[in-house]
C-alpha cells in the first residue's frame, strides 16, 4: 500500500509540474477554487495522481488559469488548514 501512495505523489507532482511555469515549486502557482462530491452517475472522475476519487477538488493555475481536478488526498499537499484532516 506505500508503493502505492508513493506512486500516487510522484504521479500529482509529475503532473503538477507538467501544468506549471515553476518546476522547481509548482504547488505555489496553484489555489483550490472549487469542492464537490462525485458525480451522481456512475461515471468514475480521477486525480491527477491517477486515484478515482469522490471528492473532488478543483485547483486552479494562478498563472496560466488552467484547472485540474484532484482529490482528498492530494488537497492535504496543500497544506491548507481546512483541508488537513480531510478524509
Amino acid at each position: 500500500m506505500e508503493e502505492d501512495a508513493g506512486h500516487h505523489a510522484q504521479e500529482f507532482m509529475r503532473v503538477l509540474r507538467l501544468h506549471s511555469i515553476n518546476k522547481d515549486e509548482p504547488i505555489r502557482e496553484w489555489e483550490v477554487v472549487r469542492f464537490g462530491n462525485g458525480k451522481a452517475n456512475d461515471e468514475k472522475t480521477s486525480c491527477i495522481c491517477s486515484k478515482i476519487i469522490k471528492n473532488i477538488f478543483t485547483i486552479k493555475n494562478k498563472e496560466t488559469n488552467e484547472a485540474l481536478i484532484i482529490g482528498s488526498e492530494c488537497i492535504k499537499r496543500f497544506d491548507i488548514e481546512r483541508y488537513r484532516d480531510w478524509e
